[in-house]
C-alpha cells in the first residue's frame, strides 16, 4: 500500500504524527514533520507553523502535503492514536520505504 491508500483507509483517529528520515539542517529543524488530526467530517487539520495559521485538507490533499514536508525517496513513519471513552490511547505506527509502499506495520499498543 502507498502512504495515500493508508491515509484514505484509515478513519477516526485523534492524532497522526508523522515524520521522515530526511536530512535535516539542525536540530531544530522541524521540516521533515508533521500533525494531522481528522474530524468528524473526514476533513484533515494542522496548523501551519509559517503562517501560522490552521489548515484544513482533503484526504488527498494532505498526502500531497505530506509529500512537500516529508520528501521523497526518504522513509517515512507514522503514529496513529486514537482515543477512546476511558479515555485509553490506543496507537499503532506505520513505517514507509523509500519506494513509498508499506514496510512495515507494527502492533497495536495502548495505555491510559
Amino acid at each position: 500500500m502507498t502512504a495515500e491508500q493508508v491515509l484514505s483507509v484509515v478513519q477516526n483517529y485523534f492524532i497522526l504524527a508523522a515524520y521522515s528520515d530526511a536530512p535535516t539542517s539542525g536540530p531544530d529543524d522541524t521540516s521533515h514533520s508533521i500533525t494531522l488530526t481528522i474530524d468528524s467530517n473526514g476533513l484533515i487539520h494542522t496548523y501551519d507553523l509559517s503562517s501560522r495559521q490552521p489548515r484544513v485538507f482533503s484526504a488527498q490533499a494532505a498526502a500531497e502535503l505530506m509529500h512537500e514536508k516529508l520528501g521523497d525517496g526518504c522513509e517515512w513513519h507514522w503514529r496513529y492514536t486514537f482515543v477512546n471513552d476511558t479515555p485509553q490511547h490506543i496507537s499503532f505506527s506505520v513505517t514507509f520505504g523509500p519506494d513509498g509502499r508499506v514496510r512495515e506495520l507494527k502492533p497495536v499498543y495502548g495505555w491510559d
